[in-house]
């Protein structure tokens, strides 16, 4: 007959090599319900739906000129990679599962950019080597104020500079100084506010581009005066000046 020891070692052995699998599947099952109740990210972009066709204008329809859309600046308060949307009464609330697919102010240049080429037949030069011969149409996007409000509205403050620059008469060139503020009306989801943002991106591109086809038409600011002098008898007399050309205005 086996001793008492041996008997209850014998047992312990056997209960620990029952109870191994089954602490794995409690593991397994937590890790599991762990990751279930972890919810997805979802991601978010402001560009056009276009923006997976390649679009290169053809020689015929190509503009005479180039744009450089430089980084847009962004309030710091939603210059994260999360959705930021207002609540109301001061509350503010950062969706950390509901994300740009890239930095927001790189979101705001692309979708900008991406519309003015389309609709002006351009190019974007934008830390890119061009022709010094030609013109170039330098915008700059501030946005002040960029605000989400769940199921209601969204709303972009932006104030944007157009400047023509050449490199043959880069003083006498004029610059323009707008501000954009578009509200659009959204319904609920997160989507929608993407969406939102996305319909005013495009009416302050628009607004850009009615300014850039304006200063097309303008040439180079005319001196402030003219010094030289004909002479006539014994008086003399400026010679007279072109008239000013009529500067674009704000949309």
């Amino acid at each position: 007959m086996m001793p008492i020891q041996t008997i209850k070692a014998l047992a312990a052995r056997r209960a620990h090599r029952l109870a191994a699998p089954l602490c794995a599947a409690v593991a397994a099952a937590s890790l599991i319900a762990g990751c279930a109740s972890t919810p997805p990210d979802h991601f978010y972009t402001l560009r056009g739906r276009d923006a997976a066709t390649l679009y290169k204008p053809s020689a015929a329809e190509a503009a005479p000129f180039y744009i450089e859309v430089g980084d847009a600046t962004v309030p710091d308060e939603v210059a994260r990679a999360q959705m930021v949307v207002d609540l109301g009464d001061g509350r503010v609330n950062v969706a950390e599962h509901q994300r740009w697919i890239a930095p927001l102010q790189t979101e705001i240049s692309a979708a900008v950019s991406e519309y003015l080429t389309r609709s002006l037949h351009t190019i974007d030069v934008y830390r890119a080597a061009y022709p010094a011969k030609q013109p170039v149409y330098r915008i700059g996007l501030t946005v002040r104020r960029f605000i989400s409000v769940p199921g209601s509205a969204t709303s972009i403050d932006m104030v944007w500079t157009v400047r023509r620059t050449d490199a043959q008469n880069q003083s006498d060139l004029p610059v323009m100084t707008c501000r954009s503020v578009v509200n659009e009306t959204i319904g609920a989801g997160y989507d929608a506010i993407a969406q939102g943002h996305r319909r005013a991106l495009d009416q302050i591109a628009a607004d850009i581009g009615g300014v850039i086809t304006q200063l097309g038409d303008v040439p180079g600011t005319p001196p402030s005066a003219a010094k030289a002098v004909v002479p006539t008898g014994k008086t003399q007399k400026p010679i007279a000046q072109a008239p000013a050309v009529p500067m674009p205005t704000c949309p």
